[in-house]
């Protein structure tokens, strides 16, 4: 889809034309294309996929920003085969086609402006059905090509899938291939005319049967995935096309970029090392993405490196770009841009409800407040984003019913069924009236009855179980020994406690087992587990006794261990890691380049570890997935061919990476560009490091040169060509050190209330750009403020994307300073400090509710800042959960009146009192000071004060000083 379509982009080169996400498209309706307005608000691309056949309902203010009171006049499909959309209130209705990819451009309307934007939906069940985009590059001369999808896309060519069909995108590249597919074989013939030179787009979809898997539940079914492919043909020049350093590169931004959002991005300062060399002398000349808006900041701009960038949901958005120096030589790379959900730091409340169902329990239970969606939740279930704009937070939207009785079943309780009760509850809980309404203003609630899932619901969850379930563990280790996993309570004592596997893990009930104690009478149950394979699990406790009594743990993970020693690797079901270090004295000699950085190094895996891994051996040509070619004394070896680029030595690596081994997940092999300055004229170092430490003279094993080139070389001995059958050793390397902290502040300027909360989110990365997952971060926070755990520091462990969020609640408004730490402990060295990253957060004032009394309200006594906003003159202030402003009678009517209200009078603060204070029905204590009243005193220029404490009155003088209310 065009990501800007309100704009047309004309680039320096006469042929070329910069546009946004996917091709450029022929209208096949009268529907007019708007010039561009005077914009006011924002209209966003958007990517969805959706199971074909199945209505779906798109919600298009999720796309619009700033765009209160938007109408939707207008859908029309741009491609000729899919379906016509319908036209609805807050968007469109249409059924998505299997295996097509459909753009439908809508516009917008809002207070005389329009604008348009596309939305594309891709009919298929997979749950990640895009592939990432590849290029593919054909000299000047060739004419002719036979493009091997599985070769050119390695690990990531699924197993098991074959080429449906392809398309040839229409485009400005100056190429106009001609394109034919042969699904047998997964390869694209493309033949170009040999005058032509530029980019040309190709799209092609694979079938095959995936596993679909959505937490709890798992099936096979058809899965259709997509992808694109840029063919690249360079003009014959001595320059060279452009040089992308890394071309997958993730994006890391200063600042956090949030949904609806936008931001412009600098190529040249974005990380992916492009013509370091000669940095001037190239440009942008084609940007894309699927699922976010993109545009060129200035196409005409022959030295333009920035694009802007605006996606309506979080997540990772994949945007793909082609730059060219200005010899007609193209080269292309993709960039990995993060999005964090936009949230207000509101906290929705749970409900008690009382009910007559269902009849064998109690007829009271709670109704548990919708989920955020956050890491905690999309780490777990599958779950999509929903902007609800009227609390200004992102919910998490379930598209299953499965799902969402999965998620219900962590919390001991499951979806509800459809009731006038609960409806009254649920209708009642959404009024903007209420002090803190819960969102349900664009998607509806979830319940057991309902078939409209697909498009996202939110849900609240029945909770008749008082079970609760303290996870003391998410990644545990394969092991003969039992390790603590949790902790699980009743409210009553802890007997007749199952526990049984969930479905949708991938251990087996007989490779895992369980351990439970409890002392008698007590409420609690300890838990332990061991697995003797490597995968995921869940478990449901429940009570025999009483099957409504039941709550589920959240997905753990059983991984491998790190072996004490090498020697213990060779046998043991471990696998072992050493620390590879050329800076050490024995590597640092005459004759090597500079030092490299320290790396972790997997040695050769046992025979027991494989197994645990699920590993089986193949020492054929045809290898795939997980298998090994052979066992040696110093560990299985692995060849080098076989499906996939890399074959099956980068297969072992690559899986340890899948697996998160040692909370990692950029295990990679070895070769001497990752290792800089590893070689000498003989020598490379890291195999130095092998033959001398441990002792592995004269055995083979495989480098990967530059890219997947291949060699080999026999420890401390020599170089050799070996062909890629030959079963060798591997060793996987992972750089060692955290490199970079980025801190960025999520959420900020919440209530000073100690309920709601600001976050901060520390995210790390290694020296090679890649997230640094499972190790620990340190918080810190100071003026009285407090993380979830309550008190002023913690420790939080970065996930897979090498994030650790930290939520900060205070009492008290202004500024607060957020401090975190990392540390690595194994690094001995005395001048090491760690790295320190510092971020200051904002605490708004914290007002209470108006008091009502006899239909009149009475506002909470005005605060500070409240008082400096209207330039008042202040004498003291007061403490009462926040600032109270203590001014003089002048300054008090003054500011009441501002807002359209007066003073109250002495005879309504003595009704309050008696009424509201004697009785305990005000929320707060009111100062042990007086405050003012609008009645005069019986003195000239005297009025009367009432201090709540005792509900005694006075007459002040109205120069004199006091705290004050206003009343409606």
């Amino acid at each position: 889809m065009l990501s800007n379509n309100i704009h047309s982009l004309v680039a320096a080169l006469a042929f070329l034309t910069i546009s946004g996400c996917g091709q450029e498209k022929e209208l096949v309706t009268a529907s007019e294309v708007l010039d561009p307005p005077t914009i006011k608000f924002s209209a966003i691309d958007g990517l969805l996929h959706a199971e074909p056949g199945i209505l779906r309902e798109v919600d298009l203010r999720q796309y619009v920003v700033d765009g209160e009171g938007v109408e939707f006049t207008d859908v029309v499909s741009l491609n000729p085969h899919c379906a016509h959309p319908k036209l609805s209130d807050v968007g469109f209705d249409v059924y998505p086609e299997k295996g097509g990819l459909c753009d439908y451009r809508y516009t917008a309307a809002l207070g005389g402006e329009r604008l348009q934007a596309t939305i594309s939906i891709f009919g298929t069940q997979a749950r990640t059905p895009i592939l990432p985009s590849v290029s593919y590059s054909i000299p000047a001369e060739q004419q002719v090509s036979n493009i091997s999808l599985p070769t050119l896309l390695g690990f990531d060519f699924p197993n098991g899938y074959t080429l449906d069909k392809v398309e040839r995108l229409t485009s400005n590249g100056g190429m106009n291939g001609v394109v034919i597919s042969h699904p047998n074989s997964n390869v694209i013939n493309y033949t170009r005319n040999v005058n032509e030179f530029g980019w040309d787009r190709l799209r092609y979809t694979l079938v095959g049967g995936g596993n679909i898997k959505d937490v709890q539940e798992a099936s096979v079914v058809e899965d259709v995935l997509m992808g694109e492919i840029y063919i690249l043909s360079s003009r014959a020049t001595d320059s060279g096309a452009p040089t992308i350093g890394n071309p997958n590169a993730s994006y890391q931004p200063s600042v956090t970029i949030k949904a609806r959002e936008a931001a412009i991005i600098d190529l040249a300062k974005a990380g992916m090392q492009i013509n370091e060399s000669n940095p001037d002398d190239y440009q942008l000349i084609e940007v894309q993405s699927f699922s976010a808006s993109v545009s060129a900041t200035a196409p005409s701009d022959v030295t333009n490196k920035r694009f802007n960038f605006q996606a309506a949901m979080p997540g990772e958005h994949v945007v793909s770009y082609i730059v060219s120096n200005h010899y007609g030589e193209y080269s292309m790379g993709l960039i990995r841009i993060e999005v964090s959900a936009s949230q207000s730091g509101k906290v929705f409340s749970d409900i008690a409800v009382s009910d007559d169902t269902p009849p064998q329990l109690s007829g009271r239970y709670t109704l548990t407040a919708p989920p955020l969606y956050n890491n905690d939740i999309t780490k777990v279930f599958n779950v999509k984003p929903i902007w609800d704009g009227s609390t200004g937070s992102t919910l998490a939207g379930f598209t299953s019913l499965d799902t969402a009785q999965a998620y219900c079943g962590t919390l001991g309780g499951s979806v509800p069924a459809l009731t006038d009760r609960l409806s009254n509850v649920i209708t009642d809980a959404i009024q903007p009236s209420k002090p803190a309404p819960w969102p349900g203003q664009v998607a509806g609630y979830g319940h057991i009855d309902t078939a409209l899932w697909a498009g996202g619901l939110l849900v609240a969850c029945a909770k008749y179980s008082s079970m609760k379930w303290n996870a003391l563990a998410t990644t545990l280790y394969v092991s003969d020994t039992f390790q603590d996993i949790g902790v699980l309570t009743k409210d009553t004592a802890a007997q007749n406690v199952t526990a049984n596997l969930t479905v949708g893990g991938s251990i087996k009930t007989a490779d895992i087992q369980f351990e439970m104690t409890s002392e008698q009478g007590s409420r609690q149950v300890f838990v332990k587990a061991k697995s003797s394979k490597q995968g995921t699990f869940a478990v449901q406790f429940s009570d025999s006794s009483n099957p409504a009594m039941f709550i589920n743990s959240s997905e753990m993970t059983f991984n491998m261990s790190k072996c004490n020693s090498y020697a213990q690797s060779l046998s043991g079901n471990c696998i072992g890691v050493e620390v590879f270090d050329s800076t050490k004295p024995f590597f640092v000699n005459s004759g090597y380049g500079i030092p490299s950085k320290p790396h972790l190094v997997v040695m050769p895996p046992s025979s027991a570890a494989l197994t645990a891994l699920g590993y089986a051996q193949n020492n054929t040509s045809n290898n795939s997935g997980k298998t090994y070619a052979a066992l040696a004394v110093k560990g299985a070896q692995f060849r080098a061919d076989g499906q996939g680029v890399g074959g099956q030595a980068a297969r072992w690596c690559n899986n340890l990476s899948q697996i998160a081994f040692m909370g990692r997940r950029d295990w990679v092999m070895p070769y001497v560009e990752e290792i800089s300055g590893t070689s000498d004229s003989r020598y490379i170092r890291f195999v130095n490091f092998l033959n001398n430490v441990y002792n592995f003279n004269r055995v083979g094993t495989w480098l990967r040169l530059n890219g997947y080139t291949f060699n080999s070389i026999y420890i401390g001995s020599r170089f050799a060509v070996s062909t890629t059958n030959t079963p060798l050793l591997v060793f996987c390397i992972a750089p060692l050190d955290v490199e970079r902290v980025n801190l960025n502040v999520s959420v900020d300027n919440v209530t000073s209330n100690g309920a709601e909360k600001n976050t901060v989110e520390a995210t790390l990365y290694h020296s090679n750009n890649q997230p640094a997952t499972g190790v620990d971060v340190s918080f810190k926070v100071n003026n009285g403020a407090l993380f979830s755990n309550g008190t002023d520091s913690i420790i939080v462990r970065t996930g897979r994307d090498g994030k650790a969020s930290v939520e900060v609640a205070s009492t008290t408004e202004g500024v607060v300073t957020v401090t975190a730490i990392y540390r690595d402990s194994t690094n001995l060295n005395p001048d090491y400090t760690g790295i320190t990253k510092v971020v200051n957060i904002n605490f708004s004032t914290y007002l209470p509710d108006n008091i009502v009394y006899e239909g009149i309200s009475l506002t909470p006594l005005v605060s500070y800042n409240q008082a400096v906003a209207a330039g008042l003159e202040i004498d003291s202030t007061l403490e009462l959960g926040y600032t109270i402003a203590v001014v003089n009678h002048i300054d008090a009517t003054k500011y009441c009146e501002s807002i359209n209200a007066s003073l109250p009078t002495i005879e309504f603060l003595v009704a309050v009192y008696n009424e509201k204070v004697l009785k305990n029905d005000i929320p707060i204590n009111w100062p042990l000071s007086h405050m003012w009243s609008g009645s005069a005193g019986n003195i000239q220029q005297y009025y009367q004060s009432f201090d709540f404490s005792n509900g005694l009155g006075d007459s002040y003088h109205m120069t004199e000083t006091a705290a004050f209310s206003c009343v409606y």
